[in-house]
């Protein structure tokens, strides 16, 4: 497979993807392999072609015994030093790292391209996002919402880095540019993020897929001086 998200990042973030594969479940470690007891076969796939991928970015990284457990929140514990982010959905998986410096956070989110049901489409949405895309016709709105879903769920795994809170789908609204988008923050998350803040991610596409990411800078601030 080739890296099909690689449009989505800057050069000093690192990326890997490949099909979940049952096999790579026998390279998981000790504290990986606690995390997926008693899961379905689907997801046991998943969670461990993840972690051979991130292993191989760990080594690349110069920590070769690194692994990725989950903390008690069930979200990745990265190795010290390092930010990234997981994603998977029938037929691929990716993951994304950067050391922590001037990159702050990560996230990376892949979906099946294709149109939602009028109730998700309600149930992801904020009624300002909803208006803006039925103002395309309602079956074009069904289609760009997987869009929307992508970059929120990118969003807020970038901005767990930071805060450690888990948002729901109000938490912010997403503003479509193309081929960009950006993630206003509707409310205040952790200490770091306030009402207006913004996030600015990129889409692209690959065969079936929909993906999104986001990399949150230090150098690049999503509050902006006219908003302090």
């Amino acid at each position: 497979m080739g890296l099909a998200a690689r449009p989505l990042f800057g050069d000093d973030v690192r990326l890997a993807e490949a099909a979940p594969e049952p096999a790579d479940e026998a390279t998981l470690r000790a504290d990986e392999r606690a995390a997926i007891e008693g899961a379905v076969d689907k997801r046991r796939a998943e969670f461990a072609t993840a972690r051979r991928l991130a292993r191989t970015l760990f080594t690349e990284t110069g920590r070769p015994d690194a692994t990725l457990p989950l903390d008690a929140a069930r979200a990745p514990v990265w190795p010290a030093g390092l930010v990234g982010s997981v994603s998977h959905t029938a037929g691929y998986c990716g993951v994304v790292v950067a050391p922590r410096g001037d990159v702050l956070g990560l996230g990376l989110d892949a979906e099946q391209a294709k149109r939602v049901s009028k109730p998700v489409l309600r149930a992801i949405t904020r009624e300002e996002e909803r208006a803006a895309l039925l103002a395309h016709g309602e079956a074009e709105a069904l289609r760009l919402a997987t869009w929307v879903f992508a970059a929120k769920e990118a969003a807020y795994k970038a901005q767990y880095a930071l805060t450690a809170t888990y948002l729901g789908f109000s938490a912010m609204r997403i503003e479509l540019e193309g081929s960009a988008f950006r993630a206003v923050f509707a409310q205040a998350v952790g200490g770091v993020f306030e009402p207006g803040d913004v996030l600015e991610g990129r889409f692209c596409e690959a065969p079936g897929l929909v993906l999104a990411g986001v990399t949150i800078r230090e150098s690049r601030p999503w509050r902006r001086p006219c908003d302090a």
